[in-house]
């Protein structure tokens, strides 16, 4: 039975309480009733470089966790600037993670992979155009205006992998689990830099968690019986980064479990972004120098998608998406067109690599990296 990612015991259903449970979609959706909880205060905040760990109450099936921070940034330019990095400003969100008291994580990701993973959930959605308010805008290389700017960002964290049929949502009230969530914030420096004696005097404001879930109903007048939907599955992302010094072909393995591969989004930096001033993502549009090629081989020599030059994904991705992805990445979406047809069953194939080719005009310095996030539904243990 797949074990989803290390889970030592792990069952997703009311199997353990006193009163039985039937499966059946149908009847659940007659009968549950939708909840958009009051939003958690995150309390202490954690701060820069702090995490903080939420536990959810033991109530109903969890479809959806969003995560907003509501603050202010004050900055004092002096004689130079305060500037932005490649992590501006989603990646204020430096790990969310997702667990339960009887496994390891099943969500685990940046906030900038979220931020991606929205744009390619939602087609049509504009990264730049949204409720949120950013000083100055998004990405490198930007001057934040002095002084004090407000500050409010989102981050939507899909728990069910299809909200319609809650496939992949997380039963609660089970006794065999606890669900939750932990968030880091990024440390500010690496997501402003400053020249000359240009300060970040501060960034204070309120992290929020808001669970959307779904009451589990009762049914039946002899038998009482809980009534859930298909809960046989959980819903997983989790992100992993592979170094490299090279410029040609590199080798990203990815993670191999039980289950089925949904969507693989991907970047790559040719160095470490972190304070740095420039974009330093490396593309493959027409017009840059960055990525020639990006393929997905397994078995040693089986290529199934094969991007050559990478433009071509770029079209892709626009065309599936209506934009071009946020924050540098990609996408290969198993699950846009068809999905029975096109997922990827991870048990099924060996040595799953993505590869990117880097241009032999990139210049590749220390902290190269391919960040992978592989989204995927996999059987709970149990």
């Amino acid at each position: 039975m797949p074990t989803g990612v290390g889970a030592n015991t792990l069952a997703n259903d009311p199997r353990a309480g006193a009163i039985q449970f039937v499966t059946d979609p149908g009847a659940f959706f007659e009968l549950t009733e939708k909840k958009v909880f009051t939003p958690i205060v995150i309390s202490p905040t954690p701060g820069s470089g702090v995490s903080r760990t939420v536990d959810f109450p033991a109530s109903g099936i969890i479809a959806m966790i969003r995560v907003i921070f509501d603050g202010d940034l004050t900055t004092t330019d002096g004689t130079g600037a305060v500037t932005t990095s490649d992590l501006w400003p989603y990646g204020l969100l430096d790990e969310f993670v997702l667990g339960t008291g009887a496994s390891t994580d099943v969500i685990r990701v940046s906030g900038q992979q979220l931020h991606a993973l929205k744009a390619v959930r939602n087609p049509g959605f504009i990264p730049q155009d949204t409720a949120d308010v950013i000083p100055d805008g998004i990405g490198a290389a930007i001057a934040i205006t002095t002084g004090a700017n407000p500050i409010t960002l989102t981050w939507d964290v899909p728990v069910a992998i299809d909200p319609v049929s809650l496939i992949g949502a997380l039963y609660s009230q089970s006794a065999n689990l606890t669900v939750q969530a932990r968030i880091r914030e990024a440390v500010i420096t690496d997501l402003l830099t400053v020249s000359g004696n240009a300060t970040i005097d501060s960034l204070t404001g309120t992290w929020f968690m808001q669970v959307t879930s779904f009451e589990v109903p009762i049914a039946g007048e002899d038998a009482p019986k809980l009534v859930v939907p298909d809960l046989s599955r959980l819903h997983g992302i989790h992100s992993h980064r592979v170094q490299f010094s090279n410029t040609g072909d590199v080798r990203a393995p990815l993670i191999r479990r039980n289950g089925q591969l949904d969507r693989l989004l991907f970047r790559v930096f040719d160095s470490t972004p972190e304070g740095a001033v420039t974009s330093q993502l490396l593309r493959g549009e027409a017009d840059a120098i960055g990525l020639d090629r990006v393929r997905l081989e397994y078995g040693g020599s089986e290529t199934p998608l094969d991007y050559n030059p990478t433009h071509f994904l770029a079209s892709q991705n626009v065309a599936d998406y209506a934009d071009a992805l946020p924050d540098g990445f990609y996408a290969l979406d198993f699950l846009i067109e068809n999905a029975p047809r096109d997922v990827i069953l991870m048990s099924g194939v060996t040595d799953l690599t993505l590869i990117p080719t880097v241009a032999s005009g990139a210049t590749v310095a220390g902290g190269a990296r391919v960040e992978v996030v592989q989204e995927s539904l996999f059987a709970p243990t149990g």
